[in-house]
């Protein structure tokens, strides 16, 4: 990725952590007991100047305790690092380049702004200003992000070094939020990436690592709970910077298109805690209503102003505790979930093919679990029904825009068929399958457009669209065939029955979209009185859909009712179905608050019996009726009251029908 212009390195751990070993454990020592020395001292100086953090609000200390903690960290690392090079020519040569004095100045810029909001206060702009600046003269000075995946982002690269910096910046800042916290996460990471720098032989970044990974380690007994003393902005920030820089340094050297991936993973609870914070903060005004029940509308509603810089107790942190856990072992569980991040980003850094695509999954899917975990309702698109108006666009209802997704799938399912079969056969998918891949897809398209596909709603498909769907995607795999088996001769079925499948199921995918996110978002509407409905049939579904589709009502389903034996057990609409002697287990356990009868077929004097047995328990009986009546027209004229008429195009027509 990078732009140091250095030679990357594939990662040689034995090549330089044991010869070097015992430098960088006395620069730790050194810092460590520079910290020890001086923390005391700046709390004194924290007290006498006023940079003192007092109790209330969302702060959870019960005495003031002073900030700038950071300031003697800082001092603590440079104190290290100056007595190292006094002793070691190689430190003083590395730490004298034109590039580390420039590095040091972006560093002081950010503490500089820190310390005077520690102070005296600064406005979050003004503190976003300072880290672009610095961010930008990080940038001349050759630490940027020049290749993203292995492809070149040419003029993009200074706003995505912006981006990394500020944002690897403002992640420390907010993980700083308990006693202990930000400092011991933040010596775990320092820890990992100064042996992966040792590890790539990055002299720089694993120098300044060892000292920061000290100072951060004498600085934690006065910041474990009860704190005597805060990191404050002066040191999250300037932590935050330090990572920001040598994350991207240490990208560069790594010998692969996931390079950035690699520190990410290790700085992974920072980094989802700043994505998390800024999804929630923006999405927590978005709100999405159904305008028409009928016609199933879905519009956004932006609710209040954007605040994506005032505080809130929504935190990760905030989370654990919301859960039940203590400060204490809340803490602990943090520091755990970044010993395994960092665990997984130097995993990751020391393997190569499937092994590291195994563990870049994992890692994935560990991350969306403990999201849902922690229970954030913004980041549930599918229950809040957040892609619902996408729908609604108009230009994307166009017959042309369903032509361009169908072509879309087209291409992806040939694609997958042709490179399945020939890594099967051995072949060369690059010199044999590009040649037919498109005709095969024309060919598939123009079968779609003649199948009839297009004369069908795209957006209100149910289940009688699949059949023609089908049918449809039929006629283009058998098109798909003909074209492959003239092209290439025996590879025509294989191929011919892959495309058909994948095409298939990504084409009846896209139709039932609108269904299934309707359906995701009415079975997590848990609004209004528990409801308990009895009749499993159409008259249940009737009701079911009243329900999920009429929000005014304020009631959600829990389960059905059913004289059928046959249904008792399973599930209708993702709903448990019950038999009737169940109802007095469910009348005690599970609490519902109304039984709605909506089939027409039951016996009287088994509604009586379960009518009776549901009042007795103070739970409310309804019944659904569905009636045809006339609608009567009266419009008053000046002199009577016109009834009965046929009303058409706005006038009375009082002929009779």
């Amino acid at each position: 990725m990078g732009a140091l212009n250095q030679q990357r390195f594939r990662p040689t751990p034995s090549l330089s952590i044991g010869s070097n070993l015992a430098k960088y454990l006395i620069l730790f020592s050194l810092s460590a007991a520079a910290c020890v020395v001086l923390t005391p001292v700046i709390r004194r100086l924290a007290f006498l100047i006023g940079a003192i953090d007092l109790p209330g609000g969302r702060r959870s200390h019960p005495t003031p305790t002073p900030r700038l903690g950071g300031i003697a960290i800082l001092i603590a690392i440079a104190a290290g690092l100056a007595l190292m090079s006094c002793f070691d020519s190689p430190t003083f040569l590395a730490l004298t380049s034109g590039r580390f004095l420039i590095a040091t100045i972006a560093v002081a810029m950010v503490a500089i702004a820190g310390s005077i909001d520690d102070v005296w206060g600064l406005s979050a702009s003004s503190k976003l200003l300072v880290e672009v600046l610095a961010g930008f003269l990080a940038f001349i000075d050759g630490y940027r992000i020049d290749t993203l995946f292995n492809l070149p982002l040419g003029w993009l690269s200074l706003p995505a070094t912006l981006i990394w910096i500020v944002m690897v910046t403002n992640a420390f800042n907010l993980v700083d939020g308990m006693d202990g916290l930000a400092a011991g996460v933040a010596a775990i990471i320092s820890a990992t990436l100064c042996v992966l720098s040792l590890s790539l032989i990055s002299v720089q970044g694993a120098l300044i690592l060892a000292a920061l990974t000290g100072a951060l380690v004498g600085f934690l007994p006065f910041n474990l709970q009860p704190a005597r003393v805060f990191l404050g902005d002066s040191g999250s920030l300037s932590i935050g910077i330090i990572f920001a820089l040598i994350s991207i340094e240490t990208s560069n050297k790594l010998a692969t298109g996931i390079a950035i991936l690699v520190p990410g993973l290790a700085m992974g609870l920072p980094l989802a805690e700043i994505t998390i914070t800024v999804l929630r903060r923006l999405l927590r005004r978005i709100h999405v209503v159904r305008q028409d029940t009928g016609k199933e509308r879905y519009e956004f509603l932006v609710i209040g102003k954007t605040a994506l810089f005032v505080a809130d107790r929504e935190h990760i942190h905030h989370r654990l505790l919301s859960l039940g856990l203590s400060k204490g072992k809340a803490v602990v569980t943090l520091y755990l979930a970044t010993f395994l991040t960092c665990t997984a980003g130097f995993a990751v850094a020391m393997t190569r093919g499937l092994n590291q695509a195994l563990l870049l999954a994992a890692s994935g899917i560990a991350a969306v679990a403990a999201v849902r975990y922690l229970g954030y309702e913004e980041l549930r698109p599918l229950s809040r029904g957040t892609l619902m108006p996408i729908f609604d666009v108009p230009n994307l209802n166009l017959k042309p825009f369903h032509a361009l997704v169908d072509f879309a799938c087209v291409n992806l399912s040939c694609l997958a068929a042709f490179a399945i079969v020939s890594h099967a056969i051995g072949s060369s998918f690059q010199t044999g399958g590009f040649i037919e891949l498109p005709l095969v897809c024309l060919v598939q398209l123009l079968a779609l457009l003649l199948s009839g596909l297009y004369r069908r709603s795209y957006r209100y498909a149910a289940i009688a669209d699949v059949i023609p769907v089908i049918r449809s995607v039929g006629l283009a795999g058998l098109a798909g065939f003909i074209v492959v088996s003239l092209l290439t001769g025996t590879l025509g079925i294989t191929v011919a029955i892959l495309d058909t499948y994948f095409l298939g199921t990504l084409i009846l995918a896209s139709r039932m979209s609108f269904r299934l996110l309707d359906h995701a978002r009415a079975g997590s509407l848990r609004n209004g009185r528990a409801v308990l409905i009895y009749g499993a049939g159409r008259g249940g579904m009737v009701a079911l859909t009243e329900l999920h589709s009429n929000p005014e009502l304020s009631r959600f389903a829990i389960g059905f009712l059913d004289d059928d034996r046959l249904k008792h057990g399973s599930k209708v609409r993702g709903l448990p179905v019950y038999g009737p002697s169940a109802l007095s287990k469910l009348i005690e356990e599970v609490h519902f608050a109304e039984l709605l009868v909506a089939s027409g077929k039951i016996p009287e004097e088994r509604v009586r019996d379960i009518t009776f047995r549901c009042l007795s328990a103070g739970i409310p009986v309804r019944r659904l009726t569905l009636e045809w009546v006339d609608v009567p027209v009266a419009i008053h004229s000046t002199n009577a009251i016109v009834e009965g008429g046929l009303l058409v195009g706005g006038l009375i027509d009082q002929s009779p029908t």
